[in-house]
């Protein structure tokens, strides 16, 4: 195996080299804040008549599939 003698030299570096990768910690109020923007969000859309309910697993099964 042929090895790649710069960083240069390797286009794809970014999408593999893991040491490159920015991590970004969420803390824990702000992950509440996006716990309370998504449920306004879905209680907008429940009194907007947006939402459907379906009590039959299979149905709701139907809804959920990507076919």
């Amino acid at each position: 195996m042929k090895k790649i003698e710069s960083k240069a030299d390797d286009e794809l570096r970014s999408e593999y080299d893991l040491k490159e990768l920015r991590v970004r910690k969420v803390g824990i109020g702000r992950r509440r804040r996006e716990i309370l923007e998504n449920s306004k969000a879905g209680l907008k859309e429940l009194r907007d008549g947006k939402l459907t309910f379906s009590s039959d697993i299979e149905t709701l099964m139907e809804e959920l599939s990507d076919d």
